[in-house]
């Protein structure tokens, strides 16, 4: 018995004197390559360890390495999918016996994350095991394939980036902690952290109900949350492991303000971008470079919206496309400024006393602000592929209402084409707007017919006409080039016509004209401020910039008139000659020249029919209307 107890104690002696002594002797070169060998058959992941490597065998395995690395599969690409400065593991002695990776703890300090696809479509993660890769190997048993079964990871100020050399997109974050854990095989494997991107603190979590049907190519229920101080996106559903990582369920995502989220996300776009707060959720599913939205219901900025949108990876740029309707649209966002819902107040009605100065030059300098040399911006249109259907119960853009609409987008590579009709004053309109910023210089297109329509008040602002008013027609058709707005209007050409009825003119201005043309014979309560007309029709034509018509017509009860002459739109000149006859008083011959909102007024010649005898003649009476 006494010789049992001491072959026993020198046993355990001996085990104990290995357990300490082993790791002393053992060379780092045959752990290196044992570790390497596990790894590979595991995953089909080649290990380099540059560093040493410290181990001990109680109370558990435990390996401590410094740099060490995943080499990246075949492909074309830019580094490593895996490297960090050091690598702390400790593993469960029985589960490992039983060829199980039993991982009580692995820490990464300062690892550095590169995913990455090449211009082939090849995924630096993506290995396949050395065992599947033998000619003649059976393809390995359902479950099999899941190479762990415990995990509990932690990353320590790490960094993280994806690359997609196929379409240029690139992601980076930094400052990256992050935990994971899978308390068993069958999961579930839960992930939580934080990391910086774009100057945001991002947090993060997500789990995976069971992960080792994900790897065998089958589905797993997940739930996903992002959250930053620009917006929020949560996720419930499924993920597939079949071929490219595919999901379906519930997206929803919100942020206080738009404009802010697409400076995060993409800065080159963050100027266009409406400013106001965003709530959006969907049906989401992802396959194949796909995501496609449906039954989406969105808030912004108090408008409500619904429909569909599919978001697709190009070969150039995102294309979407899909169908939007919404309860109002406001496209005045955006532009810095609200538009009033009320048109601005016509100019103020010039004094009644004439001016005894001589007449300027026609040719004098304008006194209307230019227009703006500064360079259009439809950097915009060259981001996205669209095709949308939009409709919407009212649209609003800076002051003006239109009622039930319906429009088409058409964006591609630059060129975009919105057409679409809609219900506006009483009427309808139908129209087609065209940019090409495709080229050097931005080409632009527009036409459009106004039936039926109905406008009170319409500011004017050209040659003493301050408002109108009326029912009737509207035709527009215009040309241009240019990259900003004066070299736009500069090359526009075109024409249009307008046919009103029944409508009112306002030109406050009108009767200390007429007045000081027919003289003493009539006085200002004869002459109206305000025309109540039964027609107004004129044609035009636009070339280089230069407005050109000759067939106005006025009929009225109290007036009628005719008109010709020309606008110069680059520099806000007038030139016209206008007819107009007082009925019961006689009429006159009017040139009206300079800058369009503040012409100078040039009788040539006047016919007098109120008295006992007719006169007519000329009758010098130069002046500006004040």
């Amino acid at each position: 018995m006494r010789r049992l107890v001491i072959v026993l104690a020198a046993g355990i002696g001996l085990a104990a004197a290995a357990v300490f002594v082993a790791p002393l002797v053992i060379p780092q070169s045959l752990v290196k390559a044992k570790l390497a060998a596990l790894v590979r058959d595991r995953t089909g992941a080649a290990l380099r360890i540059a560093g040493p490597v410290g181990l001990s065998l109680v109370p558990r395995l435990r390996l401590v390495a410094d740099g060490v690395s995943l080499a990246a599969p075949p492909g074309d690409f830019s580094g490593e999918p895996l490297a960090a400065d050091r690598v702390e593991l400790s593993l469960g002695w029985l589960a490992l016996l039983h060829g199980r990776l039993e991982v009580d703890r692995l820490a990464l300090r300062h690892p550095v994350i590169r995913l990455e696809i090449d211009r082939e479509g090849r995924r630096s993660w993506a290995f396949r095991r050395a065992a599947e890769r033998q000619a003649g190997k059976p393809e390995a048993a359902a479950g099999s394939r899941w190479p762990l079964a415990t995990l509990n990871l932690a990353l320590a100020d790490g960094e993280a980036s994806y690359l997609d050399r196929r379409h240029g997109d690139r992601h980076t974050v930094h400052a990256l902690d992050m935990t994971l854990s899978l308390p068993g095989p069958d999961g579930p494997l839960a992930a939580s952290g934080s990391a910086a991107a774009g100057g945001d603190t991002v947090r993060f979590a997500a789990t995976l109900a069971a992960p080792h049907a994900l790897v065998d190519g089958g589905a797993t229920p997940a739930v996903a949350t992002l959250d930053a101080p620009r917006g929020t996106v949560e996720f419930a559903g499924r993920l597939f492991g079949k071929g490219e990582l595919q999901a379906a369920g519930r997206l929803a995502l919100k942020t206080p303000s738009l404009r802010r989220l697409v400076a995060w996300a993409l800065p080159s776009a963050a100027p266009r971008a409406p400013s106001g707060g965003l709530a959006l959720s969907a049906q989401a599913e992802l396959a194949g470079g796909r995501l496609v939205l449906s039954g989406l219901q969105a808030q912004f900025d108090g408008t409500q919206a619904s429909g569909t949108l599919t978001l697709a990876a190009g070969a150039e740029r995102p294309a979407v496309t899909g169908r939007l309707a919404f309860d109002r649209l406001d496209l005045t966002h955006g532009s810095g400024r609200r538009a009033s819902t009320a048109p601005p107040d016509p100019a103020p009605p010039h004094p009644a006393s004439p001016s005894t100065d001589a007449a300027p030059s026609p040719d004098q300098a304008s006194t209307a602000e230019p227009w703006s040399d500064r360079p259009f911006d439809l950097a915009a249109l060259k981001l996205v592929d669209a095709e949308l259907a939009l409709t919407a119960d009212a649209v609003r853009c800076r002051g003006v209402e239109l009622g039930a609409s319906r429009f088409a987008l058409h964006l591609k590579g630059g060129w975009a084409e919105l057409e679409g009709e809609a219900a506006l004053y009483g009427g309808n309109a139908t129209g087609k707007f065209v940019v090409d910023a495709s080229g050097s210089a931005p080409a632009f297109a527009v036409s459009a017919q106004l039936t039926g329509i109905t406008v009170r008040q319409l500011p004017v602002g050209i040659a003493g006409i301050e408002t109108l008013g009326g029912t009737g027609n509207v035709y527009l058709l215009l040309s241009g080039r240019g990259g900003n707005p004066r070299e736009l209007v500069g090359s526009l050409d075109g024409g249009g016509s307008l046919t009103l009825a029944n409508g009112t003119i306002g030109a406050a201005g009108l009767a200390p004209l007429m007045r000081d043309s027919l003289g003493p014979a009539v006085g200002d309560k004869a002459i109206p401020r305000q025309v109540d007309y039964r027609t107004l029709a004129v044609t035009a034509t636009i070339a280089h910039g230069i407005l050109h018509s000759g067939d106005l017509k006025l009929d009225a009860a109290a007036m009628t008139a005719t008109g010709a002459g020309t606008l110069d739109l680059t520099r806000r000149r007038i030139d016209y000659i206008w007819h107009p006859l007082i009925a019961g008083l006689g009429g006159a011959r009017i040139a009206i020249a300079g800058d369009w909102a503040d012409p100078l007024y040039k009788v040539q010649s006047v016919s007098i029919t109120r008295g006992t005898l007719p006169f007519s003649g000329k009758v010098a009476v130069p002046g500006r209307s004040r």
